[in-house]
């Protein structure tokens, strides 16, 4: 194994406890309640909340917080779509978090350009500019839930997150 496959997986391994720790903190009846929706997302590949302009963005934010370089990441795992599932029912009450937040970024952007429209580097410039922002921690604590979920939840497609922790 090389520094970097370390470093992933000592980053992976750290963003999993905090995962832990927001279960715990949003408490086991609202968790279940998204787990519920999620469930019926895992094979989906449409959209039930997210018109096709935000969910590119939020797609681009997941693949920017967990890439797919040597390893799966956000997009392989099926993240976008664990969101989706999560905002059209027992998060619904976040769709205008999600909706306004998107677009705050996309103005901060400026020049008619999307999120997703812009190189890596850039992406990852906006993202540091807004990582204190609520938007951008519900969007980060999402992205753990989908990748690395039960997989019958909605995530974690073919178990990609539990395979970067050698969890099986």
């Amino acid at each position: 194994m090389n520094e970097r496959d370390l470093s992933r997986r000592g980053f992976l391994a750290t963003s999993a406890s905090g995962v832990i720790a927001k279960l715990l903190g949003m408490g086991l009846p609202a968790f279940s309640a998204v787990v519920e929706t999620a469930h019926a997302a895992q094979q989906s590949n449409r959209f039930q909340v997210l018109t096709p302009a935000v969910a590119e963005d939020l797609a681009a934010i997941t693949e920017r917080i967990l890439p797919s370089d040597e390893t799966p990441g956000a997009k392989e795992a099926g993240v976008i779509y664990f969101i989706d599932a999560a905002l059209a029912e027992q998060m619904s009450g976040q769709l205008p978090l999600v909706q306004s937040g998107g677009a705050d970024l996309n103005q901060a952007i400026g020049g008619g350009q999307s999120f997703v429209s812009l190189a890596a580097e850039a992406q990852d410039r906006y993202l540091t500019e807004i990582e204190n922002s609520e938007f951008f921690g519900f969007i980060w604590t999402l992205t753990m839930f989908g990748m690395f979920s039960v997989p019958s939840y909605g995530g974690n497609r073919r178990y990609v997150g539990w395979e970067l922790l050698d969890f099986q």
